[in-house]
């Protein structure tokens, strides 16, 4: 299912919330950001002027229903067979528990 441009302006300004809650002392060089592909979300970790891949959320028509999978730097791929990661346990189908999980499994320092 494609994404409507409401959903992703939505999306975007969720991230942009967490950004500024939760990264606000040094979102100036870390923060994330998404790209999107038909109906999948591509969480990026904007790292100085480096990005670094974090998670795909597969949008299913709910935005609180996302099927998850986190980025695997030793294999080079999303991989949604991974379940247990630091920051799993935040996981709930939404765009701000993909967030946690990626923060928590990629922190910033």
């Amino acid at each position: 299912m494609k994404i409507s441009k409401e959903t992703k302006n939505e999306i975007k300004q969720m991230i942009k919330k967490f950004n500024d809650n939760e990264l606000d002392l040094i979102n100036s060089f870390y923060k994330y950001f998404a790209e999107f592909k038909d109906n999948e979300i591509y969480l990026k970790i904007k790292r100085y002027e480096k990005t670094i891949l974090a998670g795909r959320l597969i949008y299913t028509g709910d935005i609180n229903k996302m099927e998850f999978s986190i980025y695997s730097y030793s294999s080079h791929e999303f991989d949604k067979d991974i379940l247990f990661f630091p920051g799993s346990k935040y996981l709930d189908g939404t765009v701000e528990g993909a967030l946690y999980a990626c923060n928590t499994a990629y922190p910033a320092m």
